[in-house]
């Protein structure tokens, strides 16, 4: 699949939690709010059988996206990323999948489009939006394996970071998440799971996760 987009959002009141909030003490883009637009391209090449229990083929997506004035945005940057995943069928329904994905961005970025580490589908176990910067790299394994009738259950360990501009990549003092999860199947005409997933990490409690579909 090729296609284009156009991505708008408009942050009109931000709040900090105090005179001595982060935001206002670094000078941060974006924080006193402002629009956010641009035209994305993007890429799709997908061959698996099932979308929200994929066991086999492979996902890669590909997307640039700039934002400027000419599209209505108060910040002037450019984002590229690519997500690939792969899946393998071991034997009767184990399955284990793979995904890497890298973000880079360039130019005045708001702190809310930033790349943010964790949330429901990469490092399952950080909370969405406390670890973030202008570029991201993560990569993550998960065992899927059935268990009884409707049941199921995963496994995975994923690893990551973010960094700005001005450092190199490097595989040093790496982000680690880990986790459990309880499959149920809701839908088996879509093969559709119901998903508890509880997440770990190195430096807070973990996070509990419900949701529809894999995670990816």
């Amino acid at each position: 699949f090729f296609g284009i987009g156009y991505d708008f959002r408009n942050f009109v009141d931000v709040n900090k939690e105090s005179e001595d909030s982060y935001l206002n003490q670094n000078d941060i883009i974006g924080s006193d709010g402002g629009t956010s637009a641009g035209i994305s391209f993007f890429y799709i090449f997908d061959n698996r059988k099932n979308r929200y229990t994929p066991s086999n083929g492979g996902y890669v997506e590909i997307k640039s996206k700039i934002n400027g004035l000419a599209f209505g945005s108060d910040f002037k940057y450019t984002d590229f990323s690519l997500d690939a995943r792969k899946y393998f069928k071991v034997f009767d329904n184990h399955v284990i999948a793979v995904q890497g994905f890298w973000g880079s961005q360039s130019g005045d970025i708001p702190f809310f489009d930033l790349y943010k580490l964790g949330g429901d589908s990469q490092m399952r176990g950080y909370y969405l939006g406390a670890i973030r910067d202008q570029n991201m790299v993560n990569a993550q394994i998960e065992y899927r394996l059935p268990i009884w009738n409707i049941f199921g259950m995963t496994g995975w360990v994923g690893q990551g970071k973010v960094y700005s501009n001005k450092e190199q990549f490097d595989f040093k003092n790496l982000w680690t998440s880990y986790g459990l999860g309880l499959r149920i199947m809701v839908d088996s005409k879509s093969q559709t799971n119901l998903r508890f997933d509880v997440g770990f990490n190195q430096y807070g409690p973990p996070s509990f996760i419900i949701n529809f579909a894999e995670a990816f």
